[in-house]
């Protein structure tokens, strides 16, 4: 099954999510697990909205859990602060206890994507604020060329398109996967304002 599926079957919840990736890798097991990190991406991705910045790093493990919450820490992350960090830890595909052979540079200053929550408050009020307070894709017109690729790629088939694309954010997931698959760099996820100010008012982080 494509990556699209997994998000439209797992919805809005990156808890689930996020325990089904983990599952994927302890069905796996993949006895290696490289990581190319000399050119990173740092900034609003995926896909070409990213920026990319050398690190000259290559991780290599057995665990590619633990190698994640290496290359957490490495990024001045708290590695719990990853939903599947922690999703690993509590369901056993990581133990904590990590050997680090060779020297762990500390990558300072690295530019993470902002991510807004995808609902909060009471789950009474969750799809009002889904529809219209949380983070949602946006199109750069001046940049889109309506390859196709986004509405092709979109599991919950919330693009339309004429001159110009149309997102029908009732139907929209949150997924992201349009802005990860534009050649364009013409999508970006973007907080509406009433969302903005409605963390703040309720200190939600």
């Amino acid at each position: 099954m494509k990556k699209p599926e997994w998000h439209l079957r797992a919805g809005e919840d990156r808890e689930v999510f996020a325990t089904l990736l983990v599952k994927i890798y302890q069905a796996l097991k993949p006895a290696v697990n490289i990581y190319d990190g000399i050119l990173a991406m740092e900034g609003q991705g995926p896909g070409k909205s990213g920026v990319p910045r050398e690190v000259g790093v290559i991780v290599g493990s057995g665990n590619a859990m633990a190698a994640d919450r290496v290359i957490s820490e490495m990024l001045g992350v708290g590695p719990d602060m990853v939903l599947t960090n922690r999703t690993a830890l509590e369901q056993g595909a990581e133990t904590g206890e990590i050997r680090i052979d060779g020297d762990l540079p500390r990558v300072e200053n690295f530019r993470f994507p902002e991510m807004a929550p995808m609902a909060f408050g009471p789950k009474i009020v969750h799809g009002f604020m889904r529809r219209h307070l949380v983070q949602r894709p946006e199109c750069d017109n001046s940049e889109c060329r309506l390859c196709g690729e986004c509405w092709e790629y979109c599991p919950a088939k919330a693009i339309t398109h004429d001159k110009k694309i149309h997102f029908n954010y009732d139907k929209c997931i949150r997924c992201y996967c349009c802005i990860e698959v534009c050649p364009h760099a013409a999508l970006r996820a973007v907080e509406t304002m009433t969302g903005k100010v409605a963390r703040k008012v309720l200190k939600i982080k």
